[in-house]
């Protein structure tokens, strides 16, 4: 298109159509020195760097001390260093009965129980002859012995839980002498279960009320409250929530229940007497 200005002598003409292919277009954009800048971490920035990087020892200390804790309140609350070598015991423990012994022993020696108390109680009482034990069925390739037990002496001379025993496998009535029970029959048997769902928590309160085998100490809880503030002190110098948690499961446990003189004699005499059980 020609210019109609004579004076016109910088007109370049111009067209609008697609890129074809290998075509391009190519732009330089020039910006003046220091216009951008490396970024700058803020203050807070950093400190939130630091402490993510602190939390991993942090987090591998807690659970040392969650450990370390674990054992020495066991050793503490169970009195590991009174306790002396067990001999084997071929009776139980007159201080208790074998359920509350075997509640004991288990609370504080984890380790110990093997197999169940229940199936101890009823040797107990079998040898006591309050009950008799049949062997119905043998055992079989596909299944195991069956076994009766029947009632010889009256069970009102028994300690509470002992006959609770008893008493939750025949139903809520104390059976008879010479009421019998085939035990297949306890087997996936929601009532049965329904009915000894409370065996821990009467243990418990047997074990810290009536028989007094265990018991709330001052100076075991003083003991375990400072490992807990010494470890709530570590946890806010580092900022650990983990150690923080490691603190108030520490506090909790200081609330917890040391054997008695009579508690420590029973797990003595229970632990010979189940390695007796247990070689047998």
């Amino acid at each position: 298109m020609a210019c109609p200005d004579a004076k016109c002598t910088n007109v370049r003409d111009k067209s609008t159509r697609r890129l074809n292919r290998r075509e391009g277009v190519t732009m330089a954009v020039g910006f003046n020195s220091g216009t951008f800048a490396e970024y700058q971490e803020s203050l807070i920035e950093r400190l939130i760097k630091i402490w993510a990087m602190v939390q991993i020892p942090a987090s591998i200390l807690a659970v040392i001390l969650m450990i370390w804790c674990g054992w020495r309140y066991r050793r503490l609350f169970g009195r590991k260093n009174e306790l002396k070598p067990i001999p084997p015991e071929y009776l139980p423990p007159n201080q208790a009965s074998v359920m509350t012994s075997a509640y004991i022993l288990k609370n504080y020696e984890i380790m110990a129980i093997k197999g169940s108390a229940k199936v101890a109680q009823l040797l107990d009482l079998a040898v006591r002859h309050y009950i008799k034990l049949y062997e119905v069925k043998k055992t079989s390739f596909l299944r195991s012995a069956q076994y009766e037990i029947e009632i010889v002496k009256d069970l009102k001379e028994l300690r509470p839980e002992e006959s609770e025993v008893i008493r939750d496998m025949f139903g809520s009535s104390m059976p008879k002498p010479g009421q019998r029970l085939n035990l297949k029959k306890l087997q996936n048997n929601l009532s049965y279960a329904a009915r000894t769902r409370d065996d821990d928590t009467n243990l418990k309160n047997l074990a810290r009320g009536n028989y007094a085998l265990c018991e709330q100490t001052l100076a075991n809880k003083r003991i375990v409250q400072k490992w807990a503030l010494w470890v709530f002190v570590i946890s806010v110098l580092l900022l650990s929530p983990m150690l923080l948690i490691v603190a108030g499961i520490v506090f909790a446990l200081s609330f917890g229940w040391s054997l008695t003189d009579d508690g420590l004699s029973a797990q003595a005499i229970f632990g010979g007497t189940e390695n007796v059980y247990r070689r047998s």
